[in-house]
């Protein structure tokens, strides 16, 4: 704890001062800012809760990863408050409490170190609340496109449910009776098959369209990536030689993410499925804190094939440079590939 006299003494005398600084800096900013009478508010009490952890920073020290630091960001980000307005907010709170606290030392001996203290600790503070903020702005952001992506999934669901599922049942339902009038009239067995075979086709095509929508209509397995995975593996047959290990607090991975990340891996099980014609599959999803790591490998035909570049690889590629994730194919030395995605998760 600082000795009275000290920048805590010397802070909690100036926040007056600090607060009249502010304003009349405020003042001066261009009018197409000042105009914003809720921005300007905004401004004044972050600035104050800045000030705050500055106070609470030089009192007790090492409370930068105090949940205060992300309370204050994260209300920000719900706020809709870009990053950059806490950038204004800092800099300014910055300039205005040295000068502040210049003015009431004047020329005493104990300015200068004084000073620089109270400088090292502001920056210290200011860099903390900006990198949380910038998370926080990111996580809020991917809410929002998170919200917009699932209100056009449910779009797109009712259309292929009321137009292209109905229009399939139709031509079932017709195919049906177009078999029983042709066995009736004994129709040369080549046009029975042909029927046949078109019957089946619709069918086939109806079971994918179901598959379509139970995949669209998922929205709940975002909120739990582990039984999203497990879930998948299970009920796909095609994943019969997928085997999952996983680790680590999914509370990590903001909700935003979890869906995006889930269609990441379950392409790279498709496509070693489908294209590398592998038999078996390790998938490893590991997740800390600030990292989520997917892995999976497989004993299929090898880099160069399993690769492709088709639209579910592009796709792939999209998800990652939405999440900031990094995805890399390397071949296995038995023969295989392995897919590793890394995601940074905000801390």
């Amino acid at each position: 704890m600082s000795a009275p006299g000290g920048p805590v003494d010397l802070l909690e005398a100036a926040r007056p001062g600090v607060a009249d600084g502010l304003r009349r800096r405020w003042s001066e900013l261009p009018d197409s800012i000042q105009a914003d009478e809720v921005a300007g508010e905004g401004f004044l009490a972050h600035a104050d809760a800045i000030f705050d952890l500055v106070l609470n920073q030089l009192r007790y020290g090492d409370v930068l990863g105090n949940p205060v630091t992300a309370t204050v960001a994260r209300a920000r980000a719900q706020q809709q408050v870009h990053p950059r307005d806490s950038l204004l907010a800092a800099r300014i709170l910055h300039e205005v409490i040295l000068r502040t606290a210049q003015d009431a030392l004047g020329s005493c001996p104990e300015a200068v170190p004084v000073l620089c203290e109270m400088s090292v600790v502001c920056t210290a503070v200011f860099s903390s609340v900006l990198m949380v903020a910038a998370d926080e702005h990111l996580t809020a952001l991917l809410d929002e496109v998170n919200e917009t992506n699932v209100a056009e999934r449910r779009r797109i669901a009712r259309e292929l449910h009321d137009q292209t599922g109905h229009g399939l049942a139709v031509a079932q339902r017709q195919l049906e009776l177009a078999e029983k009038l042709l066995v009736r009239d004994d129709a040369p067995p080549p046009v029975r098959e042909a029927v046949d075979a078109a019957r089946s086709t619709v069918v086939e095509t109806m079971r994918g369209v179901r598959g379509i929508l139970e995949g669209l209509r998922a929205d709940d397995e975002a909120v739990d990536l582990r039984a999203a995975l497990e879930h998948y593996i299970t009920g796909t047959p095609g994943a019969a030689g997928v085997s999952l290990t996983f680790s680590g607090d999914v509370a990590h991975v903001p909700t935003a993410m979890r869906r995006e990340i889930f269609l990441m891996v379950r392409e790279c099980l498709r496509n070693a499925q489908r294209h590398a014609h592998a038999t078996t599959v390790a998938l490893v999803v590991e997740i800390g804190p600030s990292l989520l790591m997917a892995r999976t490998v497989d004993d299929g035909v090898g880099f160069a094939a399993s690769r492709g570049e088709g639209a579910g690889m592009t796709s792939l590629r999209e998800r990652a440079a939405l999440l900031g994730a990094r995805v890399e194919w390397l071949p296995n030395p038995g023969g295989g590939t392995t897919v590793l995605i890394t995601v940074p998760l905000p801390g």
